[in-house]
């Protein structure tokens, strides 16, 4: 009987440990199993993406936007599992490289119609300017509402857009005054409240020059309160004695807080 006792330990160790190793060949056999499924399914032509659409009114090339989704579903998640399956396609980055490689579009969405079909809607960014560094020699911009540099501007002449200019570096998807352009916009579509239209602004050394098209030319700080300055400014011209001078002026001087310089127009 204590030959039998001192040996059972042994025994139950060798048990356990074919028990441990068995469990885990069963674990890794059904891992590997459940991998080599999920691979098999990824590849499935029920669920592959064979269909690109895209929808929306945009002057970039489909073709090309088509090229780059390809591009972006052709291949496999770590040599295993197919980009182009409609349950692992990569949405995200699709959306995030069409927005890099094409400036001139305002947004991108990716939809799954049906597990073999994508549409991708696009909508392009609407011209509200036109920013030419600080020459109208040079490279010109067209910018949306928020100051966006998105695609190179033709020769135009006349007033069709604003001219934006500044001492900046002006390139493909810089952006005019990035953090006051909204406040500046507001700014100038109230002149319309007073009946000054802004045809150009020009920004340097610290200073922003709108010019109207009537040569009315005002003058604020780029830092300053634009709404504050425009308080100002509709104040006086609520002065029917001031009216007449005002339109007629060469400058009108926004800069400093609570007065106001104006400059008559030489007669």
């Amino acid at each position: 009987m204590s030959r039998i006792s001192k040996f059972r330990p042994r025994e139950v160790t060798r048990r356990r440990r074919r028990l441990y190793t068995s469990r885990a060949v069963l674990y890794f056999s059904a891992g590997l199993a459940l991998l080599v499924s999920l691979v098999l399914i990824s590849h499935m032509e029920a669920l592959s993406i064979a269909t690109v659409s895209v929808v929306g009114e945009a002057a970039v090339g489909e073709g090309e936007m088509r090229e780059l989704i390809a591009r972006e579903l052709h291949g496999t998640y770590y040599k295993l599992f197919s980009k182009r399956n409609a349950l692992i396609f990569p949405k995200r980055t699709i959306q995030k490289k069409l927005l890099a490689a094409f400036p001139a579009l305002r947004e991108a969405e990716v939809y799954l119609d049906r597990p073999t079909a994508i549409s991708v809607y696009v909508a392009e960014r609407k011209p509200y300017g036109i920013w030419c560094g600080n020459s109208e020699a040079t490279l010109c911009f067209f910018i949306d509402d928020g100051g966006f540099a998105f695609a190179p501007a033709p020769d135009i002449t006349g007033s069709v857009f604003m001219r934006f200019y500044s001492e900046d570096e002006l390139f493909s998807s810089a952006t005019y005054m990035p953090e006051r352009f909204a406040e500046l916009a507001l700014f100038l579509e109230r002149l319309g409240e007073v009946k000054l239209r802004p045809v150009t602004v020009r920004t340097a050394d610290g200073d922003v020059r709108v010019r109207t098209d009537s040569g009315v030319e005002i003058l604020v700080l780029e830092d300053q309160d634009f709404d504050a300055a425009f308080v100002t400014l509709i104040s006086l011209f609520d002065k029917e004695t001031l009216q007449k001078d005002l339109r007629a002026a060469e400058l009108i001087d926004l800069r400093f807080e609570n007065k106001v310089f104006y400059r008559p127009e030489p007669a």
